[in-house]
């Protein structure tokens, strides 16, 4: 018998009016966070800190997201996603406000690093809660759309933001975006919802963690995330400072480059998920990604013509993302729905910790050697690094699905707990 609340017309619309609320608060959440590092090159005079001081604020909020990656991924499978993520947002919300008033570093610091915390509470269980109102076949396409949407905000805000701080000021906008925070948290608690279950599944418990540190696979996915991020924050948080002190750019021309490789970011993440989907080679995708960027960054460790730098920008900005979608279903794709926040909050983890690293090894390579370019060659190597693992992670997969059948959509899942 089909109850009111399971006819396909009231799912439909439930789904559509989640979503909607969903990606309003991702979008003031990313937007909020984005606007930090567009204004960085405002925020530095103001508040007397350096290019290794800001390194160090971007690398300590990052490396607080990443050890609250595992964390946040247990408590969205443990108490739905739903009820986590409206407490990140309220949380990063205050941040926000606090951004906006603070006149010294040591408290930027402090409140960074809180946005830290908030935001963990945000990415795994946002994730994963877009991802189960979509059907498994649809999931790599799904999870790359979460981030299209947070990459599409963040190419707003670099196409208007200039224009609107140096009329109003960067206070001002961290302000407006704090009361757009409370608005849209207040909206997610009272119209977002959680998907429907199709099946009852064992809840999880904190024993279920150490086994994803078992699997080999696991290991091959946390080094190419940790190669992911650490390529993908090198360019979204010091793009603008690149833009403006290496290629000499206007702030305002520097923020319409930003947009276009935001905006191609957040196409690749379409693409690239559905191109994973359609073809169910997802690993492909990622080391044939990774291949271009090991290309893209060694052209910009080298290129002094700014047509060059440019296109490769943009060439970059395409494939970094590429794979995100595939990335994210693999584990989901072995080990099964139940614990995929708990296996996406692992690889993300690893993420963010090279994120963290990259951001201030760049911040320290600018200050000490007066240029991006040595930065540049690193990212190159560790992309060459990931597409290494991209095929080793190939015939991981391979195996496991040879050994447990081809058609099971997640064999380990199915046949042990973890």
């Amino acid at each position: 018998m089909t109850t009111k609340a399971d006819h396909p017309a009231t799912t439909h619309s439930r789904r559509i009016t989640t979503l909607g609320v969903l990606f309003a608060g991702q979008g003031v959440l990313v937007v909020s966070f984005g606007a930090f590092s567009l204004f960085l090159p405002r925020i530095q005079p103001e508040l007397r800190f350096d290019y290794q001081q800001a390194g160090i604020v971007l690398a300590g909020s990052t490396l607080v997201y990443a050890l609250m990656q595992i964390p946040a991924g247990f408590l969205a499978d443990r108490f739905g996603p739903r009820q986590i993520y409206v407490f990140g947002l309220a949380g990063f919300t205050c941040v926000t406000l606090a951004i906006a008033s603070l006149n010294s570093y040591v408290i930027l610091l402090v409140v960074m690093v809180l946005g830290g915390f908030f935001r963990s509470l945000f990415f795994t269980p946002g994730l994963l809660l877009v991802s189960r109102w979509f059907a498994p076949r649809h999931r790599a396409t799904s999870m790359g759309g979460f981030i299209a949407g947070m990459l599409t905000f963040n190419a707003l805000l670099a196409l208007i933001g200039p224009e609107i701080e140096s009329t109003v000021g960067w206070r001002t906008i961290f302000q407006v975006l704090s009361g757009l925070g409370l608005i849209t948290t207040i909206l997610f608690l009272y119209f977002a919802s959680d998907p429907p279950v199709s099946q009852q599944q064992a809840p999880v418990h904190l024993g279920d963690v150490p086994g994803l540190f078992q699997h080999r696979f696991m290991w091959l996915i946390a080094g190419i995330q940790f190669v992911r991020l650490a390529v993908v924050y090198a360019f979204q948080l010091w793009l603008p400072t690149y833009l403006v002190a290496d290629v000499h750019l206007s702030l305002s021309r520097a923020g319409n480059v930003v947009a276009l490789a935001l905006l191609l970011m957040a196409l690749s993440n379409l693409v690239g998920g559905y191109v994973a989907d359609r073809i169910r080679r997802p690993v492909m995708v990622i080391y044939g990604s990774l291949a271009v960027l090991t290309a893209t960054c060694f052209v910009l460790s080298n290129a002094t013509n700014q047509t060059w730098v440019l296109v490769a920008i943009a060439v970059s900005a395409f494939f970094m993302q590429f794979y995100f979608g595939p990335l994210f279903a693999v584990p989901v794709e072995l080990l099964g729905p139940r614990i995929a926040g708990t296996a996406s909050g692992f690889g993300n983890a690893f993420a963010n910790m090279g994120g963290c690293a990259l951001v201030f090894v760049l911040g320290a390579v600018k200050k000490n050697t007066g240029s991006f370019a040595l930065g540049f060659t690193v990212l190159s190597v560790m992309a060459a690094t990931g597409m290494v693992l991209g095929l080793l992670l190939a015939c991981e997969r391979r195996r496991i699905l040879a050994s447990f059948g081809t058609h099971d959509t997640h064999p380990i899942g199915r046949t042990k707990r973890l």
